[in-house]
């Protein structure tokens, strides 16, 4: 009887004792982002800052042309970024997450986060032609 008295209060005071888990929906929001504001700053180029310490993002929208020759290599990529004036500080990295084609495309839109560390990290999606209705 007392193996079990002893067992189920080691038990017991392992319950209280650990941590428990939450859920996803009961975490409380760390950080506060303010309400979007996003600013164009030249055709096809929109941005909006979340905040201090936080990543700017950008959407960009260019042709096939452009793309290959930004695609062609980080560096490539980057003195274009750069030459745009699109971050508030200077890029050290760039990185293509994701290239996305169409079969036809019609150039691309080009989605851009730029962290603290400075790097910039692009989503690339082919527009595809619109199909003429009949």
């Amino acid at each position: 009887m007392k193996r079990i008295i002893s067992s189920a209060l080691v038990v017991l005071f392992l319950l209280f004792l650990l941590p428990k888990e939450r859920s996803f929906a009961q975490e409380e929001a760390k950080v506060k982002l303010p309400t979007l504001e996003w600013k164009k700053l030249s055709e096809g180029v929109s941005k909006t800052d979340l905040g201090p310490g936080l990543p700017e993002v950008a959407i960009l929208k260019v042709s096939n042309e452009l793309f290959k020759k930004i695609h062609a290599s980080k560096d490539a990529a980057m003195d274009y970024l750069e030459a745009q004036h699109i971050f508030k500080r200077k890029l050290i990295k760039v990185v293509f997450c994701q290239v996305m084609r169409s079969d036809d495309g019609d150039g691309w839109i080009l989605i851009a986060s730029h962290t603290s560390q400075s790097t910039v990290t692009i989503v690339a999606w082919q527009i595809p032609k619109k199909k003429e209705e009949k």
